[in-house]
């Protein structure tokens, strides 16, 4: 009976002891196995720009041509979207949402590239979207034929400082005013180049009235002569697919069923 005791606590004592070195090995194991880190990235970029993604297995979905590898770099050709996800065994996993815009880089060999509604948008809004404000110095080429229908057009590029100055109140009340200069002048006109490639611009709708005159009306504000009042001498009014244009270049544009309406109360002379 003793000796049955005897080897019982000895199986017994192995068996723990096999069992701890198994816990010890498998803690360790777990402790210092690296897990991967995960991470989604959102990539936005511009025809003709050039990206490298990080070393590791490299696999696309939805690829197609909207890239084009180049050695170690890929080199962005077509507006589309796709996917891309590089591993790198124990080190990283990074997903990356990538959409390629048919824009470019504004210059004569790489100009943006026009073939929507909205990059169109683009290239004339205000500072509430700067998506690419102050750029109407830059090319443009207009790359799809252009359905305006539904809208009613307010131009590309006005002119402001000539006749519309800045009208600074003093601290006495009084105003004085102070015209914009050259540069800040510029950067509301269009001045760059608008190559159309013999697209078309479809229905291109215009009305001005009342309630957005000042949409496409350019005042020439004056202070009285005795700096308390102020007031409107003159109204100039651009309108048309452009507003205003200086020193620009625009070619191979066409316009199909344009309509351009001012309210008589309008005008004058």
């Amino acid at each position: 009976m003793e000796k049955k005791t005897i080897w019982g606590a000895i199986f017994l004592n192995s068996a723990l002891t096999v069992a701890l070195a198994i816990y010890t090995i498998v803690a360790i194991v777990l402790g210092f196995a690296k897990k991967p880190e995960e991470r989604t990235v959102a990539l936005a970029l511009r025809v003709d720009d050039e990206y490298v993604f990080e070393e590791g297995d490299i696999t696309f979905e939805g690829l197609g041509d909207i890239m084009e590898q180049v050695g170690d770099k890929y080199i962005a050709k077509n507006p589309g979207e796709f996917t891309c996800v590089v591993e790198k065994k124990e080190d990283y996993k990074i997903t990356y949402n990538v959409t390629v815009y048919g824009y470019g880089h504004g210059t004569a060999d790489h100009p943006y590239n026009i073939t929507s509604v909205n990059h169109l948008f683009d290239l004339k809004q205000d500072e509430a979207n700067v998506t690419i404000y102050d750029q109407l110095d830059k090319v443009y080429s207009l790359r799809a034929d252009i359905d305006l229908e539904g809208m009613n057009w307010e131009p590309i590029g006005q002119l402001l400082g000539d006749y519309e100055s800045q009208i600074v109140k003093n601290e006495d009340d009084t105003y004085t005013k102070i015209g914009l200069s050259t540069e800040e002048r510029l950067k509301y006109m269009f001045t760059g180049e608008f190559i159309g490639n013999d697209h078309t611009i479809n229905n291109l709708f215009i009305q001005v009235t009342a309630d957005n005159f000042w949409n496409y009306a350019v005042p020439n504000f004056v202070v009285g002569s005795d700096k308390t009042t102020i007031s409107v001498s003159e109204v100039y009014m651009y309108v048309g697919f452009f507003g205003y244009a200086r020193d620009a270049k625009i070619s191979g544009l066409k316009f199909n069923n344009a309509e351009i309406i001012v309210a008589s109360e309008l005008t004058s002379g």
